[in-house]
């Protein structure tokens, strides 16, 4: 071969080599896409429809956790008869003043359901001028928030849990006054650790019994979701240390909480980002029981429950992580993986020149 035509050849070499090399790098997976938990959403949502009672709750006292199943089984279609039916009965428990959701009274949990029942569309299914606006709103105090966490004396107190999903669910139903949601809110904003945390309370870290905030991460989350939903944003101070807390929860699995990540991943969603919803999104897949369904380590049963499942298909329907690109390979590693081969390309390329011109010189007459 010529020497002006292997110059050509071996910059063509040089440039796919290089190419490959990139294309290699680029192909490495990062986390599961969206489509990747398609298999487990469906898990999931069969086994909120098939551990769903006749009459759309999931067994007594379940309101806690029927709300978010509704939620997930109305996400998949709005039209879902489960969906209705369980909607159905948490708005007849919230409008019935003796039903058990108001014998021993605490504001996460109506809050929660009215939160859900407003996001579908299904207040309508609430009695008009239901009785269970006003027993909600009556759970603020004179701090701000609103009761429900029962302390070590028996006395029932303010906590950010209860006060989050209260106002959550009557923001949405446009069921409270403006002072009272700044109240609400002021009385979020004085549990706030200086590491970005929320507490449950001004002298209670977190409790596991709480069911809608077991453990900081979860609290934390919750709280950024109602903020982001009155009007605060990504690059409020308080928001951005409280997402930093949640960036570094999500860099160590948030300790094993699938409750904590489903609310996490919201959250990262909310506020525009998509690396940390991506987290979030690949442990909650790796968390999934074999039974389709979820649940928190921090749950005394340990069996998936509608709580937890609940959230984790909320959160595979509505965040849609952006699958990750590998970080960029380092130029001078990249430079020694392409010599590694260029060299002996480029040593066989000179020995086919020069037996070639060798040949020449034999073969032609003098």
């Amino acid at each position: 071969m010529p020497a002006f035509r292997a110059l050509p050849a071996l910059t063509l070499i040089l440039a796919i080599l290089a190419c490959t090399v990139n294309s290699s790098v680029a192909a490495e997976p990062g986390y599961q896409s969206y489509e990747a938990g398609t298999p487990a959403l469906t898990r999931a949502l069969s086994w909120l429809a098939s551990n769903q009672h006749s009459n759309g709750s999931y067994g007594p006292y379940s309101e806690v956790q029927a709300a978010p199943a509704a939620y997930a089984l109305w996400l998949n279609a709005s039209s879902s008869p489960r969906a209705k039916a369980t909607f159905t009965w948490l708005a007849s428990e919230l409008d019935d003043e003796t039903s058990g959701l108001w014998a021993f009274p605490e504001a996460d949990i109506p809050g929660e359901i009215l939160y859900t029942i407003s996001l579908t569309n299904n207040l309508g299914l609430l009695a008009q001028n239901s009785t269970g606006y006003q027993l909600l709103l009556d759970m603020q105090q004179l701090d701000g928030g609103f009761k429900g966490f029962y302390d070590d004396n028996g006395n029932q107190i303010s906590t950010s849990v209860d006060t989050a999903m209260a106002l959550w669910g009557l923001k949405h139903a446009q069921q409270i006054p403006v002072s009272n949601q700044s109240a609400a809110v002021n009385f979020l904003l004085t549990l706030q650790n200086s590491d970005g945390s929320f507490n449950l309370a001004p002298a209670i870290t977190s409790n596991q019994y709480a069911s809608l905030g077991p453990e900081p991460v979860s609290i934390t989350a919750l709280v950024i979701l109602v903020l982001k939903d009155v009007s605060y944003t990504g690059s409020d101070p308080n928001v951005s240390r409280a997402l930093n807390y949640l960036s570094q929860a999500a860099s160590g699995n948030f300790s094993g909480h699938v409750y904590a990540a489903a609310l996490s991943a919201l959250a990262f969603k909310a506020v525009g980002k998509p690396a940390d919803a991506s987290k979030a999104v690949s442990f909650i897949l790796s968390s999934q029981n074999d039974d389709g369904g979820f649940s928190d380590v921090i749950r005394s049963l340990g069996a998936s429950n509608a709580l937890d499942t609940g959230w984790a298909s909320i959160a595979l329907q509505l965040v849609q992580p952006e699958p990750l690109r590998s970080p960029a390979l380092n130029p001078l590693v990249l430079t020694v993986l392409v010599a590694s081969v260029a060299v002996p390309v480029v040593a066989l390329l000179g020995a086919v020149v020069f037996f070639h011109r060798r040949k020449r010189k034999v073969l032609t007459p003098a």
